[in-house]
């Protein structure tokens, strides 16, 4: 049992369980992975006023938006700077196992915290995709194939992301499909890894969300 702080959303496939959790950085801040219609409200209750979810920790993805800030708000109040990898020991995240993050949002050195969490065994990080994309989303192009190019927990691989992405020439959008940030990002998670000696049990894929 999970306690939702700050702003949260449940993303789930259509009558499906919980695929992700998402927190956002500030109660005001609109997500672009508001989805209240897909709420499951079989999964919430609510424990001494506070709502709480079950997480599966095998299958559920949890989604962080803007990394750092999102870690300050699971943690206790007026919890002071820096966050150390200490702060987690024995907190829920410590049983993350499969965790995506925005890569807008991976700052202040968090890959080396990230690398503490000892039971994560898949890493996404999510490029920027904009949601005013006169394209639409992914899922919705001519040319996109869900067996093709998803990966096993419904992103989309950034590689065919970048290639299906229709011409910017033609319709302008900010959707990031140069490389650079994103690979820099993955390259410092890596190097993170390799320090922490778990650089073989966590799989690290660069992505964009499909939806």
């Amino acid at each position: 049992m999970v306690a939702l702080k700050g702003r949260t959303w449940i993303y789930t496939s259509y009558g499906d369980d919980a695929k992700s959790i998402i927190t956002a950085t500030k109660p005001g801040k609109s997500s672009p992975y508001h989805m209240t219609k897909l709420f499951q409200p079989a999964r919430f209750h609510l424990v001494a006023g506070t709502k709480h979810i079950r997480m599966n920790y095998t299958k559920d993805v949890i989604v962080l938006e803007s990394l750092y800030c999102c870690l300050r708000r699971l943690l206790p109040p007026r919890h002071k700077h820096p966050i150390r990898w200490q702060d987690l020991e024995g907190h829920w995240v410590s049983n993350v196992q499969h965790l995506a993050l925005s890569i807008a949002g991976c700052r202040h050195s968090a890959e080396k915290i990230i690398a503490t969490l000892p039971k994560l065994k898949h890493l996404y990080l999510i490029v920027q995709r904009d949601q005013k994309c006169s394209h639409g989303s992914p899922r919705e192009w001519t040319n996109f194939d869900k067996q093709q190019h998803m990966t096993k927990h419904n992103f989309m691989h950034f590689d065919h992301f970048r290639a299906l992405h229709p011409d910017k020439a033609i319709n302008s959008c900010e959707c990031e499909t140069n490389p650079t940030r994103a690979f820099a990002v993955e390259r410092a998670f890596k190097r993170a890894f390799l320090a922490e000696y778990k650089a073989d049990n966590v799989e690290i894929v660069v992505v964009a969300d499909p939806y």
